[in-house]
């Protein structure tokens, strides 16, 4: 059966987050405040309608009016005086009705004839009026006193309470209607207008903010991959040489370790070669410092030619170097590796001009069959190299006969040293005896 893997999600950043994470706010805020704005450009419409009203009753209307007028219904002649005075507002549309009413709710005037003289039920805002508050509403003239209004569409019906003395009683009412849609169309305009320059202004906020967050974004990102360059950069520091750049003996014993562990578990061997060069000091006092380090660094290049990807290479330290060999069939193929890196490091050198025939010394040491752990493999090819060197053969693979800090020959050097120890004192408690016998 296979198994499908669900694709990984896509990481989303410092940017991405900040703009998923703004942009709700701000779009809410922007709808808040499209909604308080529309609101308050429909109060100042409203406002400014209920001022229009108030101006024509004072203008107009109240100064044709007088207290005994709103006990019945006005004569013809003052009724047809208030037509001719309203004339050019009906004509010109901007106001479409008027009505004056009584404190009883009686029609004292209208611009439809009709209701003159009729009364209605008092509606909330008539109410108001006459209790001297000004008070509106948009009308879909649904009342019977809207009858012949209704072919306006919605009216704005503004009520005014009439007074013919500051701060008087209220004698009466004044209600207008204006046609709503100049009103809904100048509030609409206000409202877009207004809402386009609210929505740039978010958007230029949203912007400024974005461009911020994405300056720091820009900055952090810089700093995080300044970081893990400087921790690879030490990591890499801590585990190499800095003038060669292969690994360290630290680093070396981590691979030395694991290859011992991966061949004791496959039952393979692999070989430790350790070598130095001859005469390098002789080399590095001759030419300098510079050119010794020129030439370590050769050194370091062409045993890593020498040996297979899977081998390792590493600097030891001073003209000490290490060779890791993987899979190898035996200790004889081990020390034919040993000879065909040497050959490689003997081939001539140039510095500072200077041909230079530089040799070295190999030991080698092979696991399982001369220790199968890092410290002793390691002293052991320390001891074929030194081997290598006394003998001058160039190379050396570990002989347990010859090394003189064996633990057999260390545990054979203890028991002659106690068998010395053992004569002596036999000696010397015979002694005595001799001496009584003569």
């Amino acid at each position: 059966m296979a198994f499908f893997r669900p694709a990984a999600r896509p990481r989303v950043g410092l940017l991405g987050k900040f703009a998923l994470a703004s942009l709700a706010p701000i779009v809410l805020l922007g709808l808040v405040l499209a909604h308080l704005l529309g609101d308050q450009v429909r109060a100042r419409a409203l406002a400014d309608a209920r001022q229009s009203a108030a101006v024509l009753e004072q203008s107009l209307v109240l100064p044709q009016l007088a207290p005994a007028d709103l006990r019945g219904r006005l004569a013809r002649p003052r009724v047809a005086e208030l037509d001719r005075l309203l004339h050019a507002s009906l004509a010109g549309r901007a106001i479409a009705r008027i009505k004056i009413w009584n404190r009883d709710g009686a029609a004292v005037y209208a611009t439809d004839h009709a209701i003159i003289g009729k009364r209605f039920p008092l509606s909330d805002e008539l109410r108001a009026a006459l209790a001297g508050r000004t008070a509106s509403e948009v009308s879909d003239l649904r009342k019977a006193e809207n009858a012949g209004d209704r072919r306006f569409g919605e009216l704005l019906e503004v009520y005014t309470p009439l007074r013919f003395a500051p701060g008087g009683p209220v004698a009466g009412a004044f209600e207008v209607y204006l046609p709503y849609l100049p009103i809904q169309a100048a509030i609409d305009h206000d409202t877009t207008r207004l809402s386009l320059v609210l929505l740039a202004g978010l958007a230029l906020l949203y912007l400024a903010l974005f461009r911020i967050v994405a300056s720091a974004s820009t900055r952090l990102r810089r700093q995080a991959a300044e970081l893990r360059r400087r921790a690879a950069e030490n990591e890499h520091l801590a585990r190499h040489d800095p003038l060669t750049d292969l690994p360290n003996r630290s680093f070396f014993h981590d691979r030395v370790r694991r290859a011992v562990a991966d061949a004791r578990r496959d039952e393979g061997r692999v070989a430790l070669l350790l070598l130095d060069l001859d005469r390098f000091k002789e080399i590095n006092d001759t030419l300098g410092h510079r050119n010794g380090d020129l030439l370590l660094e050769e050194v370091g290049r062409r045993l890593q030619a020498a040996v297979r990807e899977s081998d390792s290479v590493a600097r030891l330290g001073g003209d000490e170097f290490g060779v890791l060999v993987r899979r190898v069939a035996d200790p004889a193929a081990a020390l034919a590796t040993a000879r065909q890196v040497r050959r490689v490091l003997r081939e001539p050198y140039e510095l500072a001009g200077v041909a230079l025939d530089v040799d070295a010394s190999v030991g080698v040491a092979v696991s399982p069959d001369h220790g199968d752990d890092v410290e002793t493999l390691l002293q052991r090819a320390d001891v074929a190299m030194y081997l290598a060197k006394e003998d001058r053969s160039g190379c050396e693979l570990y002989a347990a006969a010859r090394d003189e800090y064996s633990p057999t020959r260390l545990a054979l050097a203890g028991e002659l040293r106690t068998a010395i120890d053992t004569g002596s004192s036999s000696t010397t408690s015979r002694r005595p005896s001799s001496q009584a016998a003569r």
